[in-house]
Order: C-alpha cells, then sequence, then structure tokens
C-alpha cells in the first residue's frame, strides 16, 4: 500500500511475484487561485444601436495559492502545494489574450455587451517531473454598461 495515496500497488498472491498490468482511474481536484491583470488595446466602433470592438493584449497572472495532486514520471501520485518546486504554476507568469465585443445599446446611457474571450499562458515546464502545463481557456461574458457621457 502505497503510503501518500493509500492505493494497492502490488499484489502478491503466492510465493512467486506476478508480473502484471493494472490500470486505475484516479479522479482528484486540483485547488489554484489567482489573480490576472489584463494590459489591453483595442478598438471600438458604434453603429445606430449596435457597437462592435475587439481588445488584445498581456494579461498579467499572479499565483497565490495552489494545492493537490499529480503524477510523477513512474506514473504514481505525489502531492504539491505553492511552496513545492512540484507545483504546475509558477508565482507569475504572462499570458496572451484576445476578446472580440458586440453591444446593444438600449437608450443613450445603457449597454448590452456580449464578449468572447479566448487566453493563453505558455507552457510551465516542470523539469522534475518532465511535465508540461499551460491553459488555453475560453470565457464568454454577458454584461450591462452604463456609458458616461455621450
Amino acid at each position: 500500500v502505497d503510503a501518500s495515496s493509500g492505493d494497492t500497488l502490488n499484489i502478491e498472491r503466492s510465493d512467486q511475484l506476478v508480473n502484471a498490468r493494472d490500470i486505475r482511474n484516479i479522479n482528484h481536484y486540483n485547488s489554484y487561485q489567482r489573480v490576472s491583470v489584463p494590459l489591453k488595446v483595442g478598438f471600438f466602433k458604434k453603429s445606430n444601436k449596435w457597437s462592435y470592438g475587439f481588445h488584445t493584449g498581456l494579461t498579467l497572472n499572479f499565483t497565490l495559492s495552489q494545492k493537490g495532486k499529480s503524477l510523477d514520471t513512474g506514473s504514481l501520485p505525489i502531492f504539491f502545494d505553492s511552496d513545492d518546486k512540484l507545483s504546475p504554476y509558477k508565482k507569475f507568469d504572462v499570458g496572451l489574450f484576445v476578446q472580440p465585443i458586440v453591444g446593444y445599446y438600449l437608450n443613450d446611457s445603457w449597454k448590452v455587451n456580449l464578449s468572447p474571450q479566448w487566453r493563453w499562458n505558455r507552457n510551465t515546464d516542470l523539469g522534475v517531473l518532465d511535465l508540461s502545463v499551460g491553459i488555453h481557456q475560453l470565457n464568454l461574458s454577458l454584461g450591462i454598461q452604463y456609458c458616461l457621457g455621450k
């Protein structure tokens, strides 16, 4: 029995060691807390009651905490936390994003916006584990906006 995971890794049924292959599923949820600060540029165009635009830029990502379980090079479970060299995310990294925006003016001051967004963070190579972690994230925002001035 593996002390760190509680899983049975080798079963011996007689005086002889049996060479067998086991397949197992491990479901585990990791916990990450990150703050992303966007730095964006873009354009905006209004046509009657409709508006559209496009933003792109960088995200400055700060990892506040992380803990969970992953697999080592031998496919055995290992635990990691924020202070560990085995943590998948660096304390700081920079990503890219693109974000088209469509809006509809309800009146002169209020507008409803719909905005999909794609974010990409480069892979973090964990040389200790031969593991590479990257993020491709799709978001969809629906919001209401109050416009100052005309």
